[in-house]
């Protein structure tokens, strides 16, 4: 996603987990808001990240402002990134809307929430029609199909937000807006 963000202002980040794959951007963005709902990956996020231009929130990026229960998903011979969770029901972990944030600034919006993607990006209309940011997308059809979406689902939703698909990495899809 870096190559295509062109200032390095404000970065959304969900999917902490235990700050491995936030580390990559930590060092490019003058600020860092990441997301991570379970108490354990937090933790470890927490000692992993001290950066201080980083803030790091115990919760799930969503649409709805409530608490979800969530618990870890199982990947069987994964073992590079065990801690994955995903929301079962009514809980006590927050869920936020990046809109909440009022955010001066957004140039990317990264978010790996293991097929809650589509209620996060919903959460984050009004930030993404303001600032325009880069948007990397975890697109996995079997985790997406938990919450009932689709990636047709989000395609078209980016569509209508005048986003198009410029790179991919893995199951993680780059977009960008059309003035970009």
């Amino acid at each position: 996603a870096l190559p295509h963000v062109k200032n390095h202002r404000v970065m959304v980040q969900a999917g902490g987990n235990c700050g491995y794959i936030l580390s990559t951007f930590v060092d490019h963005f003058d600020h860092v808001y990441t997301f991570e709902p379970d108490p354990i990956n937090f933790y470890c996020l927490t000692n992993n990240v001290d950066a201080l231009h980083v803030t790091k929130i115990q919760a799930c990026l969503g649409l709805d402002r409530q608490t979800v229960q969530t618990e870890q998903l199982n990947r069987v011979g994964r073992l590079h990134d065990i801690g994955g969770v995903h929301v079962t029901g009514e809980g006590f972990t927050p869920t936020i809307a990046v809109d909440d944030l009022n955010l001066p600034y957004c140039d990317l919006i990264q978010l790996d929430v293991e097929g809650y993607e589509l209620n996060a990006l919903k959460g984050a209309i009004n930030t993404i029609k303001q600032h325009k940011p880069v948007l990397c997308i975890e697109f996995h059809e079997p985790w997406l199909s938990r919450y009932k979406a689709t990636s047709e689902m989000i395609l078209d939703l980016l569509n209508t937000l005048e986003y198009q698909l410029v790179d991919s990495y893995a199951a993680d899809k780059i977009f960008v807006h059309k003035t970009h």
